[in-house]
Parts: structure tokens; sequence; C-alpha cells
């Protein structure tokens, strides 16, 4: 535990580190792949109707995870869970460089998906059990550069690997980074053992509900609104069995009678939206509005997402110091002006510095969102709310995608106003959040 005189001593830096290492790989490769869809075409001898799967079943099976997450935490040990998602990923990208053909890719990928699911919410719960929560937001800004600088260098990194060495190199590329963060981890982490009594028996049911319903969503956030609503339903059961069952639920919704992690998880729920709304909307304007490539686009996008990573310190910082509400509130803000002046017609340099300023705030939002949520919970706690604002977080996305989608197909302007009223939709939720931080 850091010392009471704020510092963060350089151990927990290093651990944090080595464990924000591992999102930045799940995150990677989910966003590396999307340039690598047609050269697999070419070299699998597949459909692209087939081949999409290699992305589609990641994102998926990383989806269908998350809600075991908390209980595995609890049974397994997080150090643990951590380090065996970790082999796990390893192992399923090392498979997925060797394989030979598009269905021995599909699954591996699978295989992949899972594991990353379990890397992200089990490393945000060692941060916050390491660090405390008077010190969580300045950390984890710091920690949250490397899963942001995924999705924005991603598409880059994959494409030159590509040209450079061939598609298997987007897969390859993860054991030269991932063994030394792993041996790191390994030295570094302390075992906290986890045990039957903590868990208690598996909610099965439950968790079919929820492996099942978040899947549906994401697919449904491509535009599917029939996968969207059977997704949404499966979430609605899980729901009413989870406050009137008498098992154990698969994850804890009775934290949100907390009113302060209630109002942070809002907060995360339209940051969410803002962020997973903006990487559709966004590329779709630059392309179908302004007429540049799908290469071109990725570019354009990389100083947005650079922002967001040069932010996300700040962010931190500012929520230790004046509490998560008030920054969050003013970083919605921040966020929905830019992208609101995106709908009109501009030049190009003040479209590339809106979509700058933009990213930056975006950090101001999601940030103090996910340190409000969890300094607002006991250690106890900690491994169920990381697995619900991850799961709040892309529900949310899934949403706002499906409905920017079919609002884009109204005309620009109208799915840019959409995307901004979904940065303002963060407002209420982080003033209420600052008015519970005043009364703790």
């Amino acid at each position: 535990m850091p010392p009471p005189d704020g510092r963060v001593p350089w151990a927990v830096w290093r651990a944090a580190l080595v464990v924000s290492g591992g999102a930045f790989l799940s995150t990677l490769d989910a966003a590396v792949v999307g340039v690598g869809l047609e050269p697999l075409t070419r070299e699998l001898d597949a459909g692209l109707d087939r081949v999409q799967w290699v992305a589609t079943g990641y994102l998926l099976a990383f989806a269908a995870v998350l809600p075991a997450c908390g209980w595995l935490m609890r049974r397994l040990g997080t150090e643990r869970l951590w380090l065996g998602g970790m082999v796990a990923f390893l192992v399923a990208s090392g498979g997925c460089a060797l394989a030979g053909s598009v269905e021995w890719l599909i699954a591996l990928r699978v295989a992949q998906g899972l594991a990353g699911g379990l890397i992200l919410p089990a490393g945000q719960a060692i941060i916050g059990r390491m660090v405390g929560p008077l010190r969580l937001g300045r950390v984890l800004g710091t920690t949250g550069i490397a899963v942001t600088l995924g999705p924005a260098l991603g598409p880059v990194a994959g494409g030159l690997l590509i040209d450079a060495a061939g598609w298997r190199w987007m897969f390859l590329i993860n054991l030269p980074v991932g063994l030394p963060l792993l041996w790191a981890a390994w030295r570094m982490l302390p075992r906290v053992p986890g045990g039957r009594a903590a868990a208690g028996a598996l909610d099965l049911p439950g968790l079919l509900l929820l492996g099942a319903g978040l899947p549906l969503l994401v697919l449904g956030g491509t535009g599917v609104p029939v996968l969207l609503g059977a997704g949404l339903a499966a979430l609605a059961v899980f729901v009413r069995l989870a406050l009137r069952g008498r098992r154990r639920p698969i994850l804890d919704l009775t934290i949100f009678a907390n009113r302060r992690y209630a109002a942070a998880t809002v907060t995360v729920a339209f940051s969410g939206a803002a962020l997973f709304g903006g990487q559709i909307v966004l590329p779709l304007y630059l392309q179908l509005g302004r007429g540049v490539s799908a290469a071109e686009a990725g570019l354009l996008l990389v100083p947005a997402g650079l922002g967001t990573a040069a932010g996300l310190p700040i962010a931190g910082r500012l929520a230790d110091r004046y509490g998560a509400g008030p920054v969050a509130a003013a970083g919605a803000v921040l966020t929905a002006v830019p992208t609101a002046a995106l709908a009109l017609d501009l030049t190009w340099p003040l479209v590339q510095a809106l979509l700058v300023v933009r990213g930056t705030a975006l950090a101001l939002v999601m940030m103090p969102g996910t340190t409000g949520a969890f300094t607002a919970v006991t250690a106890a706690q900690l491994p169920d709310a990381t697995a619900q604002v991850s799961i709040v977080s892309r529900v949310a996305g899934a949403a706002a995608t499906a409905g920017l989608v079919i609002a884009f197909g109204h005309g620009v302007p109208v799915a840019f106003v959409l995307l901004a009223a979904a940065s303002l939709g963060c407002v209420p939720a982080a003033l209420l959040l600052a008015i519970e931080e005043r009364r703790r």
C-alpha cells in the first residue's frame, strides 16, 4: 500500500505498468487484425464473409467471458487469473500464427478473445487493490495510456507488419512483447489466494444468460436490431433472476445500491457510448463524408488517439485532486462541443484540430468515471466492480453503435449531434457523483 505522504512507491508503479501491458496487448490485437482481413482472404483462400469472423470471433469471445471474471477472481485469486489469462493469450497467439486454415484461425482467435477478456478486468482489480482509493486516478490515468494506444496504433502497426513480414506477424508480435511481461509479473505480483468460500457456487444460469446476451449485444451493435433486442432481453432476465433469486449471482448487482458507484457507472456508460460510437462515426465521416481511403482515415485518427492517451494522466491527477465528478462533467462538455462542430463544413486543418481536442477531452470523461466506480466499493467488491464496468462500457458502446449507424444514414449532422448528446449524457451522472463524493 502506498505511503501516507501521497507518493506511489516505484515497486507499485512497476507492477501496475506490467499489468497494464497485458491490457495493451489485448486491445492492440483487436485493432491490428482489422487491416489484415483483406490479406487473409488471399492467403487462406477464403471469402470475406468467413474471414471477418477472425475479428468478430475475438470481440464476441471477449464479451462472453467478462461475466465470469468476478467469480473467477474470487475463486482462483486475481493475480493467478491474470497470469493464467496471459499464458493462454500467448499460446493462442502462437497458434494463430501457425494456423493453416481459416477455420483453425477463427477457433484460435476465439480462444485468444476469451483470454483477453480475463486480462483486462483482472489487471484493473490488481491495480485497484495495490494502489488504494486516494491515488487510483493517478495510477490508472498513467497506465491507461497503454490501453488507449492499442486501438490508436493497431491499424498502423498491423499495416506495417503485414507489408514487412506477412500476416502471421500480426499474432507473432505478441510473443516478444508478452513473454517479458509474463516473466516480470510472475516475479512482481503477490499471490492473494482465492477459494470456494469466497467465490460461492457458480451461478450457471446467470453465466449462460450473460455469456450469450453480451455477444448478441455486440453483434446487434453492428446494426442488427433483432440481435440487439435478444441481447437486451437476456440481460433483463438475468437482472430479474439476480435480484430475486436465492443463489449468489455471477455478478453482484447489489453494489448498485451504493449511489456513488451507480453514478460513476452511468458516467462510464455514456463515456463508452461516446468512445465506441466515435470509433464508428468518425471513420465513416472521413471515408464517406470527406472521401478519404480506409488507410488514410486510420492515419488521420491517430492524433486523436494520441490526444486521449496524453489526456489520461492529466485526468487521473485531476480526479485525485478535485474528485471524479467535476472532472467528468467538465470533460463531457469539452467532448460534446468539438463533436457537434464536426457536423459543419470545415477545412481539413480545423477538422484535425477538433479531432485532437475531442480525443483529449474524452480522456477527462473516461478515466474519472472508472476511478469513481472503483473507489466507491470495498476491496471485496472490486472483482465484481471491474467486470461490471467493462460490461457496461461495451453494452453502451454496442447500443450507441447501432443507433449511430442508423443515424448516419439520415445525414452526417444527425449522427454528430447524437454523438455529442451521448457525451453530454455524462453530465447529470457526473454531477450526482460529485454530490455523493462531497457527502462522503
